[in-house]
């Protein structure tokens, strides 16, 4: 399953979760237009207070529509700029309907829905504007641990892929120079002294940035040199803590990969739960 899989599921919560809030919960109050001898006023619309049990309804709907937008407005940063504005002002429509804040041409709860239906599927449309890229069978992105774990990268295999890419994060090269001098067991700086030593032995079969053999025909590995964007990826990952910048590297990568499964590998569960609120697929390494 693709990130973009994740996110159609996703967005197919917030529809329904729209729909519940939006024709259970809500109503519109509608003034007619009047016309006198002179002068026609103009009707409005505003919205009534909420029904009993709405406030709640009102409150999950809005923290799973900020989750998802947070998520597709990191994946589309670079995108063109008539996109973003597409992206805003479909935010603009949701955020007005289930905060209440439209006072004026809203004609009934049934428009009000479409439109915001409309909305969700104009922004993860913006998934399939993706510039084109590879389609692979499989991209999977290891934590440190995931190679300390199994360093025998070309032995890595996972189910239903006939072909892999594994991608060392710039994080984890980092984690792994710092363990091989700082860690306070030697058996664990040996480990992490033996991958660096399996790295730079890659680095002899190409340019490791652009992705060599691993196992002939079946599997490649390449490093990704690019650190990750904090100004423009998930509001709640925090640039001092080493999971969160994992994360952010990581969706660096499904910007490159879009159209492919990226995968997350690792055993970390603090890193697992965090990469589910992210809606982010992951796995545990292949056993050594």
């Amino acid at each position: 399953m693709t990130f973009a899989d994740n996110l159609r599921g996703m967005k197919a919560e917030i529809e329904q979760l729209l729909r519940d809030f939006i024709l259970n919960f809500t109503s519109i109050e509608v003034i007619p237009s009047e016309r006198g001898d002179r002068i026609v006023f103009i009707g409005s619309s505003y919205w009534l207070p909420l029904k009993q049990g709405g406030k709640p309804a009102q409150t999950t709907l809005l923290i799973k529509y900020r989750d998802f937008y947070n998520i597709i407005k990191a994946v589309t940063t670079g995108q063109p700029a008539e996109d973003l504005k597409e992206l805003e002002l479909s935010d603009k429509t949701l955020h007005d309907a289930i905060e209440q804040s439209t006072t004026n041409l809203v004609k009934s709860t049934d428009v009000v829905l479409n439109e915001c239906v409309k909305a969700l599927d104009q922004q993860i449309g913006l998934l399939a504007a993706f510039a084109p890229s590879p389609m692979l069978a499989g991209v999977f992105v290891p934590d440190t641990n995931a190679l300390i774990l199994n360093p025998d990268l070309e032995k890595w295999t996972f189910d239903g892929h006939n072909s892999l890419l594994l991608v060392l994060l710039p994080t984890v090269l980092a984690e792994l120079d710092k363990l091989k001098v700082e860690h306070r067991n030697e058996d664990f700086r040996n480990k992490a002294k033996g991958i660096i030593n399996r790295i730079k032995e890659y680095r002899r079969r190409g340019r490791l940035c652009d992705g060599v053999p691993l196992k002939q025909g079946f599997s490649q590995i390449m490093s990704m040199a690019k650190e990750p964007d904090f100004a423009n990826t998930l509001p709640w990952l925090e640039k001092d803590n080493a999971d969160d910048r994992f994360l952010a590297s990581f969706l660096e990568i499904v910007r490159s990969y879009p159209h492919s499964p990226v995968t997350l590998v690792t055993l970390d569960i603090n890193l697992q739960s965090k990469a589910e609120v992210a809606r982010l697929p992951f796995v545990e390494p292949p056993p050594p």
